[in-house]
Formats: C-alpha cells, structure tokens, sequence
C-alpha cells in the first residue's frame, strides 16, 4: 500500500474502540445523628484492559506505523473518608 492510493480517511491506521470500565463503591455509617461518615472506594480500569494509542501517523518519520503508548492509563484505586454534617431534624 501506498500512500497515494489510500483512502481519503486513512481506514488502516485507525485504531479500535476504547472499553473502559470504572467502579465506585461507598458506605455510609449511622455513628452520631448530625453527622455521618462515608467510606468511598473508586476503581477507575477496574479490569485493567491494555489498550494500544493508534500508531504514529508522521510519514517519512523511523517511528511511522508503530505503536509506542497506551490509549487509557492503568488501573487507579482511590479510598476515602467523608465525614457528613447535616442539619437535626426538628
């Protein structure tokens, strides 16, 4: 293949999709009546899918058609402690 007689839009190098699945998860705790802690757990690349950036699309270049970075970061776990004040019910 040539460069002259592709597509106008490029089909070959184009690269795929991106599946990214995230997950939050928290907890409320009942302890005192005008204030509530919450426990937050957040799971961002839950699955931890390696998934390829689209090659290097510089013509001419050593580097052109390789593949050299991930399109989405690896998998992130975040904690956390909120603590909630609300107003007493009268």
């Amino acid at each position: 293949m040539s460069f002259g007689t592709t597509g106008r839009n490029l089909p070959v190098i184009r690269s795929g999709h991106t599946k990214h699945f995230d997950f939050l998860l928290f907890r409320n705790f009942a302890v005192f009546e005008s204030k509530t802690p919450q426990l937050h757990s957040g799971f961002f690349n839950i699955f931890n899918l390696v998934q390829f950036a689209a090659p290097t699309g510089a013509q001419g270049g050593v580097n052109f058609g390789t593949i050299n970075a991930q399109r989405i970061d690896p998998r992130n776990i975040q904690f956390a402690l909120r603590l909630i004040f609300q107003q007493p019910q009268c």
